[in-house]
């Protein structure tokens, strides 16, 4: 993919579509293929969010725009993420070139270090993700796209474990896969059988979040958007904010559910199971042969993952007393 043709298609197209002049323009170094850039115009500063075809071919697109409609409709609602542009009645715009892009706003605030989110800073975004949930609520759903099976789970961990011991893979990288075996000898999904299915935004970790330094400033990256359990976003975010030195912050942790309930009730035990619950989705993703060689997110999740692991037994107990 030639970056300078595609940043000459996008911008041509922003200048033309949105009677915009661009002055400046700062590509922005992060995510997976697709292509970012800041830039300033007669109008301020705006995010351009090019989607590579490699990662959204065609058939993925309408995916894209529905969650590009779903993020509109929490930003008009209160929610604090970035309210995509639109034109010809869709937020995900098309070059002459059939390029892909989608504009936001520019959201000001600061990324924080996986771990390090502070106490009023977690309570806030616990109130943010109970608000965005329970407007979320009153989008049509229908059943969940996953749902927690034992004999995928063993075959995921089966070729996993295979694969790791035929590439003679590191002690360090057989001990942590064996360790998920430890888990599935003991999985009961019946735990699971109560999780109520929803909008989720499914990708709610410390890279997708922006704070001031008391607040959160934006929600950020709804490409993943989908119906599957919602509480997969308290699990997630918890472990993304809240675990630091491999021990979790009980402090932070009440105060996000605290902030959480004021919209939606949700109890510490019930944290518990959302974590087993993201265990059962993402072990075999992130516990796998090639995980000393992945880059940095991957490795956080993997060890967020190794730490469920380790404290399955004790979760329950962690927990119950929380909020």
């Amino acid at each position: 993919m030639d970056v300078d043709k595609v940043k000459e298609a996008i911008f041509k197209s922003i200048e033309e579509n949105f009677d915009l002049k661009i002055l400046s323009d700062q590509q922005i170094h992060c995510g997976w293929r697709n292509l970012k850039w800041k830039i300033e115009t007669n109008e301020g500063s705006i995010f351009v969010k090019h989607y590579h075809p490699k990662r959204y071919p065609a058939e993925k697109l309408d995916r894209v725009r529905e969650a590009l409609r779903i993020q509109a409709y929490l930003a008009e609602n209160g929610i604090p993420c970035p309210e995509p542009f639109i034109h010809e009645e869709s937020h995900l715009i098309k070059t002459a070139s059939n390029v892909y892009y989608c504009l936001t706003p520019y959201c000001e605030g600061e990324l924080v270090k996986p771990g390090e989110v502070i106490v009023d800073q977690i309570y806030h975004l616990g109130k943010v993700i109970g608000q965005m949930h329970k407007k979320l609520q009153f989008l049509p759903t229908q059943p969940p796209e996953w749902k927690p099976n034992y004999e995928k789970i063993y075959e995921a961990w089966s070729r996993n474990w295979d694969r790791a011991r035929l590439e003679k893979r590191s002690d360090r990288v057989l001990q942590a896969i064996e360790s998920q075996r430890t888990i599935i000898d003991q999985l009961n999904l019946d735990i699971f059988h109560d999780c109520p299915a929803g909008w989720t935004h499914w990708d709610l970790f410390v890279d997708n979040l922006l704070f001031f330094p008391d607040r959160v400033s934006a929600i950020l990256d709804f490409d993943r958007i989908t119906i599957i359990y919602p509480e997969l976003d308290l699990s997630r975010a918890i472990l993304s904010c809240a675990l630091r030195d491999n021990k979790i912050r009980f402090d932070a942790v009440s105060a996000f559910l605290k902030g959480y309930n004021e919209y939606l009730v949700f109890q510490g035990n019930e944290l518990a199971r959302s974590l087993k619950l993201l265990w059962c989705h993402e072990s075999a993703k992130w516990i796998r042969p090639e995980m000393e060689e992945r880059p940095g997110s991957a490795i956080r999740f993997a060890h967020e993952i190794l730490w469920i692991t380790d404290h399955w037994n004790e979760l329950d107990e962690m927990f119950n007393s929380l909020p």
